[in-house]
């Protein structure tokens, strides 16, 4: 073998496990972040939610005892015999009534602009994720080229691993596996071949263990391949 292209092949290796490390770590801190981001958002929408709900409730309940207090006013006034103080305490409560009408209102809106931040929240999570993929996608071209793997995101917690370079009567040939990242434990979905339900158990195992994408890569690697 040309002792120069030995030597690339380690640095490349050397490269490719320095690469995966790190995007292990990405992947992790960025599902926690989405982990996390996702049930903080679920569980603050559902309070604001409800809250907002209850005070709907209210108003309508106020908004319904002001009509009656606007009713009953109304009849005090045509009957002469209802004593003035009377009609003073009814118009006492519409006060009351309408005044905490607007300050219920007032609540609502500022419930709406909590509801607002959490989501612009989100979204710029989801902005940042992608520009990370972005940013990514020079290494992944590279390791595409020289050692036929790439990397596709299937959705926001789903992995495709696609693998070339297999067969040597047709290297264009693809064989793939996707890998859930999105919970506490990794977690192998579709593969092609298709691979047995206990084969897969033992690589998850494997990979749960140890963590280590370089690893998991070139197990699933091989075992598609031999498959």
């Amino acid at each position: 073998m040309d002792m120069s292209a030995f030597a690339e092949y380690n640095v490349l290796q050397m490269e490719m496990e320095k690469f995966s490390a790190h995007f292990e770590e990405i992947m992790a801190k960025k599902r926690s972040e989405i982990i996390n981001g996702k049930q903080q958002h679920y569980v603050t929408i559902n309070d604001l939610s409800n809250r907002e709900n209850q005070l709907n409730t209210e108003i309508n309940n106020l908004r319904l005892k002001e009509v009656k207090v606007k009713e009953t006013i109304k009849q005090s006034l045509e009957n002469l015999q209802i004593q003035q103080l009377k009609v003073d305490e009814l118009q006492s409560k519409k006060v009351d009534l309408v005044g905490k009408k607007e300050e219920l209102q007032t609540y609502i809106d500022n419930l709406n602009s909590q509801i607002k931040l959490t989501s612009d929240t989100i979204n710029k999570t989801e902005t940042d994720l992608e520009e990370q993929n972005l940013r990514d996608y020079p290494e992944l071209m590279k390791y595409e080229s020289y050692l036929g793997l790439r990397i596709e995101v299937i959705a926001v917690d789903i992995l495709k691993f696609i693998f070339t370079n297999i067969d040597p009567e047709d290297y264009d040939r693809e064989i793939w596996c996707e890998l859930a990242v999105g919970g506490d434990l990794y977690k192998i979905g579709k593969t092609y071949p298709e691979l047995e339900e206990s084969l897969i158990k033992t690589i998850e195992n494997e990979f749960n263990d140890h963590r280590e994408f370089v690893k998991f890569l070139k197990r699933i690697r091989v075992t598609l391949r031999d498959s």
